[in-house]
């Protein structure tokens, strides 16, 4: 888990390049998170099991259903909430997790089990772990300082920009991304960070294909075969009723005939340029327009991320599914459960390199250092098969 620790100035301090350099480090990373793959929550209409790694406080459960049902959370064993009134559109009900019955401790891996009987329709929209009590919360973020070309810079204006930082502190540790491969029709979760998404996905014995963002179709039915597999590029900001930056919205891959397998699912748009800057001793200040790029950085990343920590739970695909996943490398360590006599293994979607077998571990999770993978390079693709699930994060244990 990243640590964010912004220096504290006092007035009358000589500015060294080592402590604003911390600065610069610090900032930086806030934009690498910003840019990173948002998360992906495999939405479902069946009883399914999930995991999450405990972080945050609130777990926001998003649903809708129609009928007579009822719909349980189940937490560690535990009914934690149950709802028989029909919810139409999508509603949303928080649990306390320090409220309830076996509360998980802090990096501990709990279940959850939803369920829903006596409904004609459903689904599970999401399973958000969160430090947020509401679903819509956004945080509190302090506002970066700027400087006018001749300011000094002073010790005020730098403990505005470390307290600008520090409202950020929970963002800057992106949540787990990975995703399964689905070969039928899916509802994918995901929280809009850029303008466009791109899905990949093989298609072959006379398919047809189509996509929608948040209902409103955004690849038109599609009947080409791609036995090497294509990608389909959506404009988010193009969509009718589509996300805004840092919205949370749903992606339906719909199969309306012959085999498919979805690849990859990823959010990009070219970088900004403006990175924060590199300072040495002897650089001169004032120099506003160094130490602006902080702010402007800061207020970019706000708008992507705002300040409330958050993950997805990840689904237990279950044994006996065959169940293929994908996730980029952005953290060190993967965390997966196989319960089975089938090694899990890691795959090189290139094909070049040799599958990496990773034996069962029952009921409980493993882990594998990534960074021992020599030809996987940071931001690279890896293909994941027979895994029950998997969860990514830095931290070993």
């Amino acid at each position: 888990m990243t640590v964010v620790v912004a220096p504290t100035w006092q007035d009358g301090e000589l500015l060294s390049a080592a402590k604003l350099n911390q600065i610069t480090d610090i900032v930086n990373a806030i934009k690498g998170a910003s840019m990173a793959p948002t998360a992906i929550f495999m939405q479902t209409g069946e009883d399914k099991t999930y995991y999450c790694r405990h972080r945050y406080r609130y777990l926001h459960v998003t649903w809708y259903n129609t009928g007579s049902p009822t719909l349980t959370v189940n937490v560690n064993g535990n009914n934690e909430l149950v709802d028989t009134t029909a919810r139409t559109s999508a509603y949303t009900a928080t649990i306390d997790l320090h409220g309830i019955t076996a509360p998980p401790t802090d990096g501990a891996w709990y279940n959850i089990l939803v369920t829903c009987s006596g409904e004609t329709a459903y689904r599970l929209i999401e399973l958000r772990e969160s430090s947020a009590s509401s679903p819509t919360g956004t945080g509190s973020y302090t506002s970066p300082p700027t400087w006018t070309a001749t300011e000094v810079v002073g010790a005020t204006k730098l403990n505005t920009l470390r307290d600008s930082i520090a409202s950020l502190a929970e963002v800057t540790n992106s949540p787990s991304c990975t995703w399964l491969r689905a070969t039928d029709s899916q509802y994918y979760r995901l929280r809009r960070r850029q303008r466009y998404l791109n899905v990949n996905y093989v298609a072959t014995n006379s398919p047809s294909v189509q996509m929608f963002v948040n209902g409103t179709l955004a690849v038109a039915t599609d009947t080409t075969e791609y036995p090497s597999g294509t990608t389909k590029t959506i404009d988010l900001s193009g969509v009718s009723g589509g996300p805004a930056v840092g919205d949370f919205y749903s992606l339906e891959f719909r199969r309306n005939n012959g085999n498919v397998m979805v690849g990859f699912i990823v959010e990009t748009i070219a970088p900004t340029a403006t990175y924060a800057p590199t300072w040495a001793e002897g650089d001169t200040l004032p120099n506003d327009t160094n130490v602006d790029k902080y702010a402007s950085i800061l207020n970019a990343a706000y708008a992507i991320l705002g300040a409330v920590g958050w993950q997805f739970a990840t689904i237990d695909a279950q044994v006996g599914q065959h169940p293929q996943w994908a996730f980029y490398k952005t953290k060190r360590y993967l965390h997966y459960r196989r319960n089975g006599s089938t090694s899990a293994l890691l795959i090189d979607p290139a094909g070049v390199e040799d599958d990496i077998s990773l034996s069962g571990t029952g009921d409980a999770f493993g882990t594998y250092d990534l960074d021992s993978i020599g030809w996987l390079t940071p931001g690279g693709l890896l293909l994941g098969y027979e895994f029950d699930a998997i969860w990514l994060d830095d931290e070993a244990g």
